[in-house]
């Protein structure tokens, strides 16, 4: 299999698959509730399909949010809407927003100072 002949999403999904692994692996290896373990590839590739599925309806999600909101483009709004109900992540979304809008230059045209991701 060549890398350079993969589609863009074959590649993330092979990446995802390759974290997964190493976590798992990582995991295994040094876990101590339960000792030493392996994960076997079955696993990791059915966690590996959990995690893209989940990562595509996030992106559903988000560009419907969006798309409500009349934007083209998703913006920490969006994203803080998303992860509502998960506390690390929405303080780790505030604390980036906050960021980025204290490293922007001031004076730009409203619409440009809009707190879109890039």
């Amino acid at each position: 299999m060549d890398w350079k002949s993969l589609s863009t999403d074959e590649k993330l999904k092979l990446t995802t698959y390759l974290a997964v692994s190493k976590t798992c692996d990582d995991v295994g290896m040094n876990n101590t509730i339960f000792g030493k373990f392996t994960v076997n590839k079955d696993a990791k590739q059915l966690i590996t399909e959990f995690i893209w599925k989940k990562m595509q309806c996030y992106a559903t999600d988000l560009e419907h949010f969006a798309r409500h909101a009349k934007r083209s483009k998703i913006n920490y709004d969006d994203i803080k809407l998303l992860f509502r109900y998960n506390e690390k992540i929405l303080e780790a979304m505030t604390i980036l927003e906050k960021e980025k809008s204290a490293t922007q230059k001031p004076g730009k045209r409203k619409r440009e100072a809009e707190n879109t991701t890039e």
